[in-house]
């Protein structure tokens, strides 16, 4: 039967309990191991951090009197009703604990006194405390690396610094506060609406350390967006809470993931990804000669010629010289751009973006470059010389700048029209949103809006530009179609693992339609490897970085699951079909399914090296570099790059199926990463006490990997390697019984 959850919705928002209670009941028959998932994801329940939430309780107690009713009937028909129960009343406490901590949070927020200060102002404070914390953040790390005579690309990342609510890095600390900002900034949009649509006063005075209880505003803030994020793992990664006690021996409610392994996967898969995107350059010894030897000057000398009193002397700056900095951004962006692998050069000049779908995004890229141009010199000239004491001295840090300036020095130095520059300028804007789907992301958009004619420059947000990810979210904001991609990933898998002699590829896959269940059976990548058949299901995919955007992946990876094994089961009942088709020898007999190794191989990193019902998930980086390039180099980066060691991650001279699979289930390529994550719990500050306290379980990089690659490489001889990925193999055999132990533990303290 199929559930139509609109009809849920609307019943439970007319009280109709009857109607609701007949839905509810079929949606367990179908997901009764978790059947909040669907229903949650439905968007059938308030959103605890919804504005209007109060006046959804109707909806609310509807559901619960609607659950009561399957209850009954679940006992009539001699079914587990208290398993259901203990599903839907931890969900609701949930939701109904996170609403108490949020309105909590609102109370607190709207009594700081903070609104005896004009709104415009606060937002220009909030600026100015973003971009000094950047300040002292550089001065803190300057004097952590002095001395040093290497790049250590870790260091930024290490959670070295007790927050006293778990431990944070320089690189998380600035990262939470955008955050902060982020969702601070958002309030204020929306409580200055009226405000922010006229013409604004300039504030001289805009030390954010006279914002009153500045300190319990970050707090609040920070609290904000743990909710926020805490609700999306509950929501779309199916965290759940176990009652526990805390450090203060108070029993609060405990939210962990059911499998803490992926959960640490995921991060080491972010830290992947900054390390990649800072090698990235640093392999280009060119590029990185240049950085150093040409950008840095340049930007001292542009500098100079900035008066910090006159912010219209960042558009007078000796054009030369300025367009000679946009270009070395513009190569620096060129690299992250093809970290977007398997997009063709035509792509860019065949899609375009905007209102009119008149912006190329050529010049996208180029506005990017010329506003991150701008930024570097005008926060190398602020925080010359920048004195803590002097109060006037702060709105230098974050200027107040016409958005008229920028569009006609754009305009002038490239020829780009003044509508396109406009445009572009309203894009990289973070500015309260007209409709409720209005994109708004301040790590995407560097600017920050200070009325209809001005803009406030913040340099560091500026600096912490992901490229690949705002160009992802072009193409979802313009429906941009990037799906070819996925057919050149296919080729340059095939061709990639065709070059080693070890394996048999047949090139380009191969197709039979008449499969053992009726239907064809298209293969991806299939291989022999030895005494094994080697199976990839490839997945070319666009990159996530919420847990919402990861359940939204996930569908695609397990589907991809999905396949490869219905292909090994193909393998198994219609072998002759395959050998007929085949342009490679395979054996007479159908392989033993122990002799068919299935991969789900993906262009991004967030699933690697994560197993689903016996199908190890893979990247592409890992893969060909296990069967292209097996030796693994280390290298020392400081004026020069030079290597110092290296090794070959195939035990003999060829690779084997053994020695494959364990390199799957950790490769180097996040061992050292993997291996340097630590659970580090966090608790949400208890604004009120009769809220019940919350914590839930974190991830760390606690200590730099790099320690470890040093390590590996003084101790081959003792084979780690080997021994670590045998803990792993059998961490992954214990894996679904740790699940089922997790899940009745929950039921467990749930009925306590």
């Amino acid at each position: 039967m199929n559930i139509d959850y609109d009809i849920l919705k609307s019943a439970l928002s007319n009280g109709d309990s009857t109607t609701a209670a007949e839905i509810i009941y079929e949606v367990y028959l179908q997901h009764s191991n978790n059947v909040m998932k669907p229903i949650l994801l439905s968007d059938c329940l308030p959103e605890p951090l919804q504005r209007d939430f109060d006046k959804k309780n109707k909806t609310l107690k509807t559901f619960i009197s609607a659950c009561g009713l399957v209850q009954q009937r679940l006992d009539e028909n001699n079914r587990d009703n208290i398993d259901f129960m203990i599903q839907y009343m931890g969900t609701i406490k949930t939701i109904v604990e996170i609403y108490k901590h949020n309105k909590s949070n609102t109370t607190v927020l709207e009594g700081t006194e903070l609104f005896q200060i004009p709104i415009p102002t606060i937002i220009h404070m909030m600026c100015v405390f973003l971009e000094n914390q950047q300040r002292l953040s550089v001065i803190e790390y300057e004097a952590n690396i002095k001395g040093s005579k290497h790049i250590d690309l870790f260091s930024r990342n290490v959670a070295d610094i007790d927050s006293e609510n778990g431990k944070l890095s320089i690189g998380s600390n600035l990262e939470a506060g955008i955050e902060m900002f982020n969702t601070l900034c958002s309030y204020l949009f929306y409580k200055g609406k009226k405000v922010l649509d006229k013409d604004l006063e300039v504030a001289n005075d805009v030390s954010p350390y006279d914002i009153p209880n500045i300190e319990k505003m970050s707090l609040l803030a920070l609290h904000r967006g743990m909710l926020n994020h805490l609700w999306e793992l509950v929501k779309y990664r199916e965290w759940g809470y176990s009652m526990q006690c805390n450090t203060e021996d108070e029993e609060h409610m405990y939210y962990e993931p059911l499998d803490e392994e992926y959960a640490k996967l995921e991060l080491a898969a972010m830290i992947r990804y900054t390390y990649k995107d800072q090698l990235d350059i640093l392999k280009k010894e060119s590029l990185y000669n240049s950085l150093i030897h040409n950008l840095i000057p340049l930007e001292s000398d542009l500098a100079e010629s900035i008066d910090l009193n006159d912010p219209q002397s960042l558009f007078r700056l000796d054009t030369e010289k300025l367009i000679k900095l946009i270009e070395f951004y513009q190569k620096i962006n060129k690299s992250s751009i093809k970290s977007l692998e398997f997009i063709d050069s035509d792509f860019w000049s065949q899609n375009t973006i905007g209102i009119n779908r008149n912006i190329c995004f050529d010049n996208y890229f180029l506005f990017i470059s010329y506003l991150q141009a701008l930024g570097s010199v005008y926060s190398e000239k602020s925080h010359e010389k920048f004195d803590d004491y002097n109060r006037s001295g702060y709105k230098h840090l974050a200027p107040r700048i016409e958005k008229e300036l920028i569009v006609s020095n754009f305009t002038e130095i490239f020829g780009v029209e003044h509508e396109v520059a406009s445009e572009l300028l309203n894009m990289l804007t973070f500015q309260p949103k007209v409709h409720k789907d209005d994109f708004s992301d301040l790590f995407s958009q560097p600017l920050v809006y200070m009325g209809k004619k001005e803009i406030i420059l913040v340099p560091v947000l500026i600096k912490q530009l992901n490229l690949p990810r705002m160009i992802e979210q072009q193409f979802g904001i313009w429906n941009i179609d990037d799906a070819y991609k996925g057919k050149a990933f296919e080729r340059y898998i095939n061709m990639a693992l065709s070059s080693n002699s070890s394996l048999n590829v047949n090139v380009g896959g191969l197709k039979i339609d008449d499969a053992f269940d009726g239907k064809s059976a298209e293969f991806d990548f299939i291989a022999t490897f030895g005494d094994h058949i080697l199976l990839i299901e490839m997945k070319c995919l666009r990159r996530p970085y919420t847990p919402k955007e990861i359940f939204q992946i996930e569908h695609e990876v397990n589907y991809g699951v999905e396949q490869v094994n219905r292909r090994a089961l193909v393998l198994q009942k219609d072998w002759n079909k395959i050998r007929q088709v085949a342009t490679i020898d395979l054996p007479i007999h159908p392989p033993d399914s122990m002799k068919i190794i299935k991969v789900v191989c993906l262009n991004i990193f967030n699933f690697t090296a994560k197993v689903k019902d016996d199908v190890i998930i893979t990247d592409a980086s890992s893969l060909t570099k296990y069967f292209v390039s097996p030796l693994v180099e280390q290298f020392e980066v400081s004026e020069t790059r030079k290597k110092i060691g290296e090794y070959s991650l195939w035990e003999k001279e060829y690779p084997t199926p053994l020695e494959f699979k364990e390199f799957l289930r950790k490769p180097n390529t996040i061992a050292d990463i993997y291996d340097s994550v630590e659970p580090d719990p966090r608790s949400l500050m208890l604004i009120d006490s009769t809220n019940h306290p919350i914590g839930f379980l974190d991830f760390s990089l606690t200590s730099n990997p790099t320690d470890l690659t040093n390590k590996r490489f003084k101790s081959l001889k003792q084979k780690l390697a080997s021994k670590e990925n045998y803990v792993r193999i059998r961490v992954n055999k214990d894996r679904k019984k740790k699940i089922k132990q997790q899940k009745q533990s929950r039921k467990i303290n749930r009925k306590k």
